[in-house]
């Protein structure tokens, strides 16, 4: 686990301080500082970071375990300026961890991130594109297992579509799903580069061919509905 991951743990350890002292003590003095901290931990040797690892997630732990129940709803400050209830360093830890694993490039993947964690991660993301870009954030889309959730919503051009407009859009879709999609190997994810699109772009495809269908086929049938009548 990299260096940061222990500190942070003391940083949460500072916030439940704050929650039982109500004497302010921010995760960190200054964003210097917690550069500082993270360049200081860069130099040591492996064995003493497991230990700063070790020993901070023990010292947070405790603090948690003996933090009356009365006080988890407590107002504290995080390093962005957030206030929040004491009660959220769970999540915040938590999410630095499964984080930093993936950091650390020696074998864990986003995909092994527990499925009851990405849903709040995904929002986070997407909490923070707003932040940074505005209304010009981006729509961000999760789907398993045929389950939707979306953060924010699609913005320019409509993307209800009806007669022949769906046609046209639902044909297209599929002509250049050919020229790229189709010569997918679909290779194990082991021997794929990161990151590659093909997973995604497979299931955007399948998404839109869905949301299509009804309005194309309901074309077609009129104009066969049409020509059965005059032939009639």
């Amino acid at each position: 686990m990299p260096a940061h991951a222990g500190y942070n743990a003391h940083a949460l350890a500072r916030l439940v301080s704050w929650a039982v002292t109500n004497i302010p003590a921010p995760m960190y003095a200054s964003p210097e500082a917690r550069e500082e901290e993270i360049r200081a931990g860069a130099t040591l040797n492996p064995e003493a970071l497991r230990n700063l690892v070790d020993h901070a997630a023990i010292d947070l732990d405790v603090r948690w375990r003996d933090l009356p129940a009365d006080q988890w709803n407590t107002t504290v400050v995080t390093a962005q300026g957030r206030d929040v209830p004491v009660s959220e360093n769970v999540w915040m830890r938590s999410r630095e961890v499964w984080l930093h694993a993936v950091d650390l490039d020696s074998g864990a993947r986003i995909q092994q991130v527990p499925a009851v964690i990405l849903p709040r991660l995904l929002s986070d993301i997407h909490q923070a594109w707003v932040k940074r870009l505005g209304p010009e954030a981006p729509c961000l889309t999760a789907i398993d297992d045929g389950n939707r959730r979306q953060w924010g919503r699609p913005s320019g051009a409509a993307t209800h579509v009806e007669g022949p407009d769906a046609l046209v859009a639902r044909t297209s879709l599929i002509s250049r799903y050919r020229h790229f999609l189709f010569r997918d190997p679909q290779l194990p994810s082991e021997l794929t580069p990161e990151p590659w699109p093909g997973d995604h772009s497979y299931t955007i495809f399948h998404e839109a061919h869905r949301a299509l269908g009804p309005a194309a086929r309901a074309y077609v049938s009129d104009i066969i509905d049409a020509e059965t009548a005059q032939q009639a």
